[in-house]
C-alpha cells in the first residue's frame, strides 16, 4: 500500500502484521526511505539481528525514531 512506501509526514503510523523478525526486516528493508528504524523487544538477540539487518542509517532499540541524531545533519 502507498502509506507502507512513501514517507508520510502527520501524527500516522501504519502497521504491517508479520509472520516473524525475518519477514518484519525484509518489509522494512523493501522501501526507498532508511533515515533511521526503530525496534521494540525485550530479546537482545532479536536487537542485535535487527541493528545488523536492517539497512538504515541508524536503528534504535526500544526508543523512537524522533530525527534527534544530533551528530548528523537533519532535516524534512
Amino acid at each position: 500500500m502507498r502509506i507502507a512506501q512513501e514517507e508520510i509526514f502527520g501524527p500516522v503510523v501504519s502497521l504491517i502484521r508479520t509472520e516473524n523478525l525475518d519477514e518484519a526486516i525484509d518489509f522494512a528493508n523493501s522501501v526507498e526511505y532508511g533515515l533511521s528504524s526503530s525496534i521494540y523487544t525485550g530479546n537482545m538477540r532479536n536487537a542485535f539481528k535487527a541493528i545488523e539487518k536492517i539497512e538504515a542509517g541508524i536503528t534504535y532499540i526500544n526508543a523512537s525514531t524522533i530525527g534527534a541524531e544530533i551528530h548528523l545533519p537533519f532535516g524534512g
